[in-house]
């Protein structure tokens, strides 16, 4: 792959760029003047240098212009990628496929990064994104010997023995176990076995992957990637054991209660006595992937309702327990319809295997940083994306968590927030922005708290999702929301403990000051559908 890309490299170094290559060094030189003007208003002189609000303003309309033209010019590239003038497409579809085989041959942890950079839309080239994209429902399957081996070392008795039918063929498999229908006492279950001897196997691939992140850095600073590594050799041997998902499931069912009794969401229960450390039994749920929009459309599913559901959801997760499925990829989810409510959509999670408890001051951090965001407050932005290590970075900082540039951040239009209403375009762009920042964003990736890692993961989940909905759901709106009711919980408690009136009244301002941005938007959004 290195010597294919370099080789490629060299090529269109000694000719000169074509059409697209010249749109795309157009598109950063915009990028870099947008960054500048932004350095510009985020750092205002002092003293007798101090700006007049018409120069302010003068600026705000520079930088509003310099959008539309960044806009226009994403939009071109979008085009001539869409007609086919890529000279790259070839080279990125040749190398994708190496990548998914290599993932696919070994297994195991290899999938499992296979499958996340699948999820990486805004960052990958898209050929990336469509090869890599099988290991998420089609991954090397272990024999019926293999499995019987494993039930029986775990549980005593062969699955024959067990269960009153079992079948041999898997429904599912994925990068760490394959998952069997099984029958017992006229129930159905769904048995999620571990693949034989896949334990030993990563714990060898992790030595190796750490050695060689370790020793690559050692030999280039700037390639920091021991983040990774050092949150991959933490939660791999959580995943590992079969018992940490079991108690995941029970604690995560408790606290999405209300949307469990709504028939909302609903989350397989597990069998503890026919369980293990590598074997699961829990009740068997059916229903589609998200991806079958045939069988969606058939059933009369809404999508959009369905978006809305996964961004209250993990919203929830996030601002208000602190307790967050971290791998909500596309094969974790099945869509059905509410049993409670023939008219309504229920959403199943599975493979709870890797969750993030996260540290309680990080989520208050981490719900404040989104009233921020929401109300298009700059200083508070800066204010807790620092207190997150971000140091002078914080506007990147803010660009990564909610994957918008800053003018669009602290823009007092929410619907900013929202991604473009052309995809391919938005991805032009966030690629651009990620080829010009790279060095930046490895360190920041370095520094910023573990918590914040898993989040990352998490969020571009949840925005492949979405892009595979093809939703019109603001999901940053939903977080607005849902983060600032647990800010006010959370402050009206503190105003009461302490008898702060001024708290007391802080607070309030601050949730009606969102909810009327919210109303205001939702009324828009409304009408502006209809009007459609």
């Amino acid at each position: 792959m290195c010597v294919d890309y370099g080789l490629q490299h060299l090529y269109h170094k000694s000719r000169k760029l074509d059409v697209l290559g010249q749109k795309q060094e157009q598109l950063l030189e915009i990028q870099q003047n947008m960054e500048n003007l932004n350095i510009l208003l985020l750092n205002p002189p002092t003293g007798n240098l101090k700006r007049t609000h018409q120069e302010d303003e003068k600026l705000r309309n520079s930088i509003i212009k310099v959008r539309s033209e960044m806009d226009r010019v994403t939009c071109e590239i979008t085009e001539l990628v869409e007609l086919g003038n890529c000279k790259k497409s070839e080279i990125h579809t040749r190398n994708a496929k190496r990548l998914t085989q290599m993932c696919a041959e070994n297994g195991g942890l290899y999938i499992k990064l296979g499958q996340h950079i699948a999820m990486l839309d805004y960052i990958v080239p898209l050929e990336y994104r469509d090869e890599l994209s099988v290991l998420l429902g089609t991954t090397p399957q272990s024999s019926f010997e293999s499995v019987s081996n494993v039930i029986e070392e775990e549980l005593g008795n062969s699955p024959v023995q067990i269960f009153d039918q079992f079948e041999p063929t898997p429904i599912a498999s994925a990068s760490l176990a394959q998952v069997h229908k099984a029958w017992k006492d006229g129930k159905a279950f769904a048995v999620k076995v571990q693949h034989d001897g896949l334990a030993e196997s990563s714990f060898v691939d992790m030595l190796v992957i750490t050695a060689l992140v370790d020793f690559v850095h050692k030999l280039f600073p700037e390639f920091d990637y021991v983040w990774l590594t050092k949150e991959m050799n933490v939660n791999l041997p959580l995943e590992l054991n079969f018992r940490n998902e079991k108690m995941n499931i029970e604690k995560t069912s408790a606290l999405l209660k209300t949307f469990i009794e709504r028939g909302d969401v609903a989350i397989p229960s597990v069998e503890a006595e026919l369980s293990g450390v590598r074997v699961l039994t829990m009740s068997f749920e059916d229903g589609c992937y998200i991806t079958r929009q045939d069988k969606m459309k058939e059933w009369n599913l809404n999508k959009t309702e369905i978006a809305e559901t996964i961004a209250k959801v993990f919203s929830e997760q996030i601002f208000r327990h602190g307790f967050v499925h971290c791998d909500p990829h596309e094969a974790n989810m099945l869509v059905r319809r509410n049993p409670l409510n023939a008219n309504r959509s229920q959403i199943v999670l599975l493979d709870h295997g890797q969750y993030r408890l996260l540290g309680d001051q990080f989520r208050r951090d981490y719900c404040r940083l989104w009233q921020g965001v929401a109300l298009g407050r700059g200083e508070q932005i800066e204010h807790y994306c620092k207190s997150m290590k971000a140091g002078d970075l914080y506007t990147l900082l803010a660009a990564m968590i909610t994957q918008r540039p800053w003018d669009d951040i602290v823009s007092k239009d929410i619907d900013r927030l929202k991604s473009g209403k052309i995809k391919a375009a938005d991805s032009v762009m966030l690629q651009a922005y990620t080829q010009r920042y790279l060095d930046r964003i490895v360190q920041l990736l370095a520094i910023v708290p573990s918590d914040l890692l898993l989040l990352f993961k998490t969020n571009d989940c949840l925005r492949h999702l979405d892009g595979l909905l093809s939703s019109t759901v603001n999901s940053s709106a939903v977080a607005a929301k849902v983060s600032g009711e647990v800010i006010l919980q959370e402050d009206l408690k503190e105003a009461h403990d302490t008898n702060s009136w001024s708290l007391f009244i802080i607070a309030y301002y601050d949730y009606c000051s969102l909810q009327m941005r919210l109303t205001g938007y939702n009324c828009y959004s409304y009408w502006w559908s209809r009007w459609q």
